[in-house]
């Protein structure tokens, strides 16, 4: 499982604060989904979504951030 960060509007993970991409194999992977969590939040991603990606089982979860963390 890889904990990726996408925003929910564009569908872009993120790699870098101002570099973003289509591809979640060229996406910055976290170690857990609260690392993932802080990082949108430190950066400023209110549109931010915490992907954990399933990439064998070919699935994704989408968590949105919390309110209180945008």
């Amino acid at each position: 499982m890889r904990v990726l960060l996408r925003d929910a509007k564009t569908g872009l993970f993120f790699r870098e604060p101002a570099d973003w991409t289509a591809e979640a194999a060229e996406a910055q992977c976290f170690k857990h989904s609260a690392e993932a969590m802080n990082r949108a939040r430190d950066y400023g991603l209110a549109q931010a979504e915490v992907i954990l990606d399933f990439h064998e089982l070919r699935d994704r979860i989408a968590l949105p951030l919390p309110q209180r963390w945008a």
